[in-house]
């Protein structure tokens, strides 16, 4: 999803209730870009090893084991 369709809401509700938790709207719109742009870099979902697993086939063994799935 774009960040843009994302900026709308947050102006829409910050125009809605101005003192929403204590931020403003630029607050918000900055957060909201901040996390967006830090999703691909940090890896914050995890990476793709779980994907990797799934598509050769590992996962099955996986899910057998005693131990969880993701950890």
């Amino acid at each position: 999803m774009s960040v843009l369709p994302w900026v709308w809401w947050l102006v829409a509700l910050w125009h809605e209730r101005p003192s929403l938790g204590g931020y403003d709207a630029a607050d918000a719109v900055t957060f909201c870009f901040l996390t967006q742009a830090l999703i691909g870099p940090v890896q914050i979902f995890g990476g793709l090893d779980l994907a990797t697993r799934i598509r050769d086939g590992d996962v099955a063994i996986d899910l057998h084991r005693p131990v969880g799935l993701q950890g």
